[in-house]
């Protein structure tokens, strides 16, 4: 797993996310659910944040949450855009409409390669909801062809977990990446089928 930048601050920005991977924090806390369980952090606060501090990166990514489903996330990134801050989006790019991510076209983003998307997407439109549950592919499709076709796109990766049910499919989804210039990554998983319970166990690596 790419190792984080140390000057860096990680903004949860949301306990909210459409998707129940059997591997994330909430569902292996469901039981603590009203410990966790804030809902979004106040707008003014994550402004205030922002400009009152200087890390050389704002990781929007989310230990109980996507920052996606925050209902400010454009204009934190606006914030993040006009104080000069860079910044790196962790998401798995499911559930928000075409109308949604082209909110995206109103910020010109820094071109310097250091403002960056990753999409968690471990499979194709057959495969990616065995971990990812209840993800919907063609809003994820959605979501990578918007922000690739953005007028000033920030860079783009495409982070693939690699298990026994897609392991198959990673050169045609590398060949599916790079026609939309999207980095690819593979990444050895390292939940186990030991680790929790899910319908199909024999998906998880070892």
């Amino acid at each position: 797993m790419r190792s984080m930048p140390i000057d860096s601050l990680e903004i949860e920005l949301t306990s909210k996310c459409t998707l129940a991977c059997p591997g994330c924090s909430r569902e292996n806390t469901k039981h603590l659910k009203a410990e966790w369980d804030h809902g979004h952090l106040p707008f003014e606060l994550v402004e205030d944040v922002i400009r009152s501090t200087n890390f050389k990166f704002y990781l929007l990514i989310g230990c109980y949450g996507d920052s996606i489903y925050y209902p400010h996330f454009w204009e934190v990134i606006k914030v993040l855009q006009r104080e000069k801050k860079h910044w790196m989006v962790h998401t798995n790019g499911s559930a928000r409409s075409r109308k949604w991510w082209e909110q995206s076209y109103d910020i010109e983003f820094h071109n310097d390669g250091r403002n960056k998307f990753f999409f968690a997407i471990d499979g194709l439109e057959d495969t990616n909801h065995n971990y990812r549950i209840n993800t919907k592919w063609k809003t994820v499709e959605t979501a990578l062809d918007v922000m690739t076709n953005h007028p000033s796109r920030p860079k783009l990766f495409w982070r693939w977990l690699d298990f026994n049910y897609n392991r198959h499919q990673i050169d045609e989804a590398r060949k599916f990446a790079e026609s939309m210039d999207i980095e690819f990554e593979v990444h050895k998983s390292f939940r186990s089928q030991d680790q929790y319970k899910h319908d199909n166990p024999e998906i998880f690596t070892s």
